[in-house]
């Protein structure tokens, strides 16, 4: 039977296919990252991992590219005016940082303009 038809893979097999290291491999499957059926006699472990649980965990780890940058548009910033700095009220603060536009720092919030935390 060829490696594609296998319904379950060995961990070095796994490790090959990705290009890693078995104890790499090991290591997903103790910290639970990855799923595996343990088919050992119960003096050590012996895993076996289904095609579908691999497949499920490449996809977990899949990266995205990074947004496009926006260009800086040197008018606007002339003309906008940062938001008055210090704490802020915690109601609003952690309302505010839901949406990325505040900042908890020491229990207190403060609003971000332009990436910056406004503490003054």
């Amino acid at each position: 039977m060829s490696d594609s038809l296998k319904p379950y893979l060995t961990p070095p097999e796994i490790a090959k296919l990705l290009r890693v290291s078995s104890e790499k491999v090991l290591g997903w499957i103790r910290k639970a990252e990855l799923t595996a059926i343990n088919v050992g006699d119960g003096s050590r472990p012996r895993y076996r991992i289904r095609r579908e649980d691999l497949d499920s965990f490449l996809r977990s780890r899949e990266v995205q590219p990074p947004a496009p940058r926006t260009r800086w548009n040197h008018r606007m910033d002339r003309t906008s005016k940062p938001p008055e700095g210090g704490p802020i009220d915690p109601v609003l603060g952690k309302e505010l940082a839901k949406k990325g536009q505040a900042r908890e720092v020491f229990g207190k919030y403060y609003r971000i303009w332009n990436g910056v935390t406004q503490f003054v």
